[in-house]
């Protein structure tokens, strides 16, 4: 991932996060639902077979 994409990530917990993979399309997605103090967030990054990558992060608590 570009590091534009995870530099906003703070207090990243292995427990809150998953991977997904999708043998068919070849793409993995890994998603997180973490706190970073103040506030919590969730995000979706998305690897396409391609080497496409795409982040999306939604704070939810500020």
């Amino acid at each position: 991932m570009p590091a534009e994409e995870i530099e906003n990530l703070f207090q990243v917990s292995n427990q809150s996060a998953a991977c997904y993979y999708d043998r068919e399309n070849d793409t993995l997605y890994i998603s997180v639902n973490n706190s970073e103090g103040a506030g919590s967030y969730v995000g979706l990054f998305i690897i396409e077979k391609d080497n496409t990558k795409k982040g999306f992060l939604r704070f939810l608590f500020k």
